[in-house]
């Protein structure tokens, strides 16, 4: 009984301390793009295919700095830099995505639990795409799919 409770606020602890951790990291980083001249700012989240304040919500996601959606595309079979290459505006559309999603912790544990293939479709930003690209429809795709989740 008392290990049992003692695990529990062990890894309690474990998991405040990532939090905080990223918690800075996150706000460095928005302090870093603010820190940008404007028309720098402006060409960077550009790439990105965000605007500042999609830009400046993310940054509020807790993990958001976690490439969750390459692991994700792991899971499934897919090598994400392959799929990025051949694919850019979809791979990005699919980043931002993940980027600004509301259920990254569910993401985060079932991709830690190993059971975000068997999991995704149900709750997933991204669902549709990667549906799609794990039935093999990627090379005939267009360059960015609208998710009915988005």
């Amino acid at each position: 009984m008392a290990v049992g409770f003692i695990t529990g606020i062990r890894e309690f602890l474990n998991r405040a301390e990532a939090f905080a951790h990223d918690r800075r990291g996150r706000m460095a980083v928005l302090r870093e793009v603010d820190a940008l001249p404007a028309d720098e700012r402006a060409c960077i989240l550009e790439e990105a295919g965000m605007g500042y304040d999609e830009f400046v919500n993310a940054m509020m996601t807790p993990f958001v700095s976690e490439d969750l959606n390459a692991r994700a595309l792991q899971s499934v079979g897919v090598d994400p830099s392959e799929f990025r290459t051949h694919h850019i505006d979809w791979s990005r559309e699919m980043q931002r995505r993940c980027m600004t999603c509301a259920v990254r912790s569910r993401c985060r544990r079932d991709l830690a639990a190993d059971v975000f293939g068997l999991q995704y479709r149900h709750y997933c930003a991204n669902a549709e795409s990667l549906s799609e690209i794990v039935a093999g429809m990627a090379p005939r795709a267009q360059a960015v799919r609208p998710s009915a989740s988005a």
